[in-house]
């Protein structure tokens, strides 16, 4: 099939293949995305790109989920975003850090999270400063 012929169902499909060929049972994930295929076909209709609409609907909490559930689903389509963007694909980016911040209903915590980041960053360019400066110590160059 070329890929301009392909709907959003079969590059999940070749996904689930993906998986399973390098030993992933995946059942689980299987189910998550039978369901994700079900709701982007509602929003866009099967057309091979993973869209932002898409994204902010999945992540939303329902009222029925714990946050380990909701955490479980989030990684699912994080794990097809990145299949779909290494494919060539046109996909909806899920960072880390941004679906961290969607589990805190406190904004007061959300806030302190951004700034703990922030903090974790600057140690992070320090660390790679004095790494540069300790070897221009020890070699001289």
């Amino acid at each position: 099939m070329k890929k301009n012929e392909e709907t959003f169902t079969h590059i999940v499909d070749d996904y689930i293949k993906e998986k399973r060929a390098i030993g992933y049972n995946f059942e689980k994930g299987t189910q998550t995305l039978r369901r994700i295929i079900h709701l982007q076909n509602e929003i866009d209709h099967d057309i091979p790109i993973l869209s932002e609409e898409l994204a902010n609907r999945w992540i939303e909490k329902t009222a029925w989920e714990n946050e380990t559930n909701r955490s479980h689903r989030i990684s699912v389509l994080r794990g097809l975003g990145a299949y779909m963007i290494r494919m060539g694909y046109d996909a909806k980016i899920i960072r880390v850090w941004l679906f961290c911040i969607f589990r805190y209903d406190d904004p007061v915590i959300a806030i302190l999270f951004i700034h703990l980041v922030r903090v974790y960053l600057i140690i992070l360019r320090w660390s790679v400063f004095l790494a540069y400066d300790f070897e221009f110590v020890v070699t001289g160059t």
